[in-house]
């Protein structure tokens, strides 16, 4: 949704992306900015909890964006990368159990959304396959945190449901591209 400054379109993102967080966690999310490029971020990652006593889990979240012109003395925010992770502790020591991934300019020759399952299989480790996914919002990120791994939101289901609806309807307004071309 493009608005009248750069300033009003940087915190409508930063926003919309804390608000979906909050249904998770009330932890704060860093922001920095590096050159022309904002930064939302957990460092270190944040601690959420889960149903029927499993043990807690942790989101390790990083969301690159610049803020562009979008028209008529209009601006709007345009993600440039994104980090979404779920990890778990053991010994004081993090451990990735998925992350999704879209860093086009850092990876030249892996441009497209991916998927990294961390896990062996009988073929062996497949940590380092990138299977390749559609983009993917932090909203989506986090009702697959809840619906499969049993992570507890901090409110009712139609609070929660009500943010995260809202705030995916306004991400796919504002998304310049949802789908990635094949990679065949």
């Amino acid at each position: 949704m493009p608005s009248p400054s750069v300033r009003e379109a940087d915190s409508n993102f930063a926003y919309y992306f804390r608000e979906s967080l909050s249904v998770l966690t009330n932890s704060f999310l860093l922001a920095s900015i590096e050159r022309d490029r904002r930064i939302l971020l957990y460092e270190p990652p944040v601690k959420v909890g889960r149903k029927n006593g499993l043990e807690p889990l942790y989101l390790s979240i990083t969301q690159t964006y610049q803020v562009v012109e979008a028209g008529d003395r209009a601006f709007k925010a345009r993600s440039t990368s994104y980090s979404y992770g779920l990890l778990a502790k053991q010994n004081n020591n993090f451990h990735e159990l998925l992350e999704f991934h879209w860093h086009p300019e850092s990876t030249p020759k892996l441009r497209w959304p991916h998927l990294h399952v961390i896990a062996n299989s009988q073929g062996g480790d497949i940590s380092r396959v990138h299977f390749p996914t559609g983009r993917l919002s932090i909203e989506d990120f986090i009702r697959l945190a809840i619906r499969d791994f049993q992570v507890k939101p901090r409110m009712a289901h139609d609070d929660w449901k009500k943010i995260l609806t809202k705030n995916k309807a306004a991400f796919c307004e504002g998304a310049s591209w949802l789908y990635w071309k094949p990679l065949i």
